[in-house]
C-alpha cells in the first residue's frame, strides 16, 4: 500500500531564541486508488484529506540549522479495508546555507 498525497499547509511560526516552531494546518487530495492484489478497492481516486503538522528549527551557527518536523494526514479511505486512514511521517535534517 502506498500513498500520493497532494497536500497544502499554512502555518503560524513562533521564534524564541535561537528556537523556531511553524504550526501548519491544511488540506489535500490522495491521488491514487487502493489496490490489494491489483484489485480495485475502496473509493476511487482522487480522495480528500486533512493535514497538518510541526516544524522546529534550531540555529546551530550562523550558516546551519537542524531540522525536526512531522506530519499527520487523515485520509478518507472508505468502505472496509485492511489499513486506517492515518498517515504518520516524520523526518529530520540538517539545513546548510552555503552563499
Amino acid at each position: 500500500m502506498d500513498d500520493s498525497l497532494l497536500v497544502g499547509l499554512i502555518g503560524y511560526a513562533k521564534t524564541a531564541g535561537r528556537m523556531r516552531a511553524a504550526f501548519l494546518g491544511g488540506g489535500g487530495l490522495a491521488l491514487n486508488s487502493v489496490t490489494i492484489d491489483d484489485e480495485p478497492w475502496g473509493p476511487e481516486a482522487p480522495r480528500p484529506l486533512i493535514a497538518g503538522g510541526v516544524d522546529v528549527l534550531y540555529t546551530l551557527g550562523a550558516r546551519a540549522a537542524l531540522i525536526v518536523g512531522g506530519r499527520y494526514s487523515l485520509v478518507f479511505r472508505g468502505g472496509n479495508l485492511l489499513m486506517g486512514p492515518h498517515v504518520i511521517r516524520i523526518g529530520a535534517g540538517l539545513r546548510v546555507r552555503i552563499n
